[in-house]
C-alpha cells in the first residue's frame, strides 16, 4: 500500500464537510513511485470518505490519463505563464488551441487548475486543462467516450517535463482493462463486473455510472461512500506511465482534487 505520488489538494477549515478515510493503490513501489506490472493480477483503488455534516450533494469525478511526455525542449520565458507556455508548444499546443476555441463556442467553460506536488523529493507544479463540459455540451453522451479532453502539464521550475493527456472514466479502457467496479453507500453495495452473477449480486460492466462520474444526493452526517476500481495490467495495451485524477465537488462547488502517477514497468523473471 502506498501514497506516494499523491496530491491532495482540500480546504484547511476545521470543520470540514467531508474526511478522507482512505485513498490508495495496492500496488508495487520502487523509490516511492507506483509501479503497473504486466503479469496477471487483480489490483485496486481504494477511495473511502465520510461525510462530516449533512450534504445535499457530494460528487466525484474521475479521469485516467496516459503519459505522452516526448521531447519538447520547453522552457517558460519570463513574465510568461503557464497556460501561454503549454499553447506554444508544436502540435500539442495546436491540440489545446482547438480545445480552447471549442471551449469558447460552447456555454459551458473548461477548468483550468494548478497544484504543487513534491515529485520524487523535488518540487513540481502539475497544470490541468480539463476541457470535458464545454465538449459535453457539444456532443452526445456515446460521442463524448474516450474523447481526449484532459491535459496535463508537469513542469519542474520553468521546465516542462511531462505531459500526459486522457478523458474522464474509472480507468483506462474500461472494457477490458477493468476487472470490477464497487460503490458502495454506507451497507448499500453495488458490485460490477464483466462477469455478473445474479448469486453473487455483480452488474454488468456496462450499466456502470458512464465517464467515471460519480453523483451522492443528501447524504447524512457520519455517511460513509467508497469506491475501489481493479483493474488486470496484462490485458493494458498502454505501454507508458499513467495519470488519475479525481475531482471532489460538496454541494456543487469544487472541494479538492486528487492525483496518482503510475509508471509501466516490466516485470522480471528470475
Amino acid at each position: 500500500m502506498s501514497t506516494a505520488l499523491v496530491s491532495l489538494l482540500f480546504h484547511e477549515d476545521v470543520a470540514e464537510p467531508i474526511e478522507i478515510l482512505r485513498q490508495d493503490w495496492n500496488l508495487p513501489t520502487e523509490d516511492g513511485r507506483l509501479l503497473i506490472p504486466e503479469q496477471e493480477g487483480r489490483y485496486a483503488y481504494t477511495l473511502a470518505i465520510v461525510a462530516r455534516r449533512p450534504l445535499a450533494e457530494f460528487e466525484l469525478s474521475f479521469a485516467i490519463l496516459m503519459n505522452d511526455t516526448r521531447e519538447m525542449n520547453v522552457t517558460r520565458g519570463k513574465g510568461e505563464s503557464h497556460l501561454d507556455a503549454i499553447t506554444a508548444i508544436p502540435k500539442i499546443g495546436r491540440y489545446v488551441d482547438v480545445h480552447l476555441r471549442y471551449s469558447n463556442a460552447s456555454p459551458m467553460d473548461y477548468r483550468y487548475s494548478t497544484m504543487e506536488k513534491n515529485l520524487l523529493g523535488e518540487p513540481h507544479s502539475i497544470h490541468l486543462l480539463d476541457f470535458t463540459e464545454s465538449i459535453r455540451a457539444l456532443t452526445s453522451p456515446d460521442e463524448l467516450r474516450e474523447v481526449i479532453s484532459v491535459h496535463a502539464f508537469v513542469f519542474k521550475g520553468d521546465e516542462l517535463c511531462q505531459y500526459y493527456h486522457g478523458y474522464p472514466d474509472f480507468f483506462v479502457l474500461r472494457d477490458s482493462a477493468v476487472v470490477d467496479l464497487t460503490i458502495q453507500v454506507n451497507d448499500n453495495v453495488t458490485k460490477y463486473s464483466h462477469r455478473p452473477s445474479e448469486a453473487t449480486g455483480t452488474v454488468p460492466m456496462n450499466l456502470s455510472p458512464p465517464h467515471g462520474t460519480l453523483c451522492f444526493k443528501d447524504l447524512k452526517k457520519d455517511d460513509r461512500v467508497s469506491i475501489t476500481i481493479a483493474f488486470n495490467p496484462a490485458r493494458l495495451s498502454v505501454k507508458g506511465g499513467l495519470m488519475q485524477v479525481v475531482y471532489v465537488e460538496v454541494d456543487a462547488e469544487p472541494f479538492g482534487s486528487l492525483i496518482n502517477i503510475m509508471e509501466r514497468r516490466r516485470s522480471m523473471v528470475s
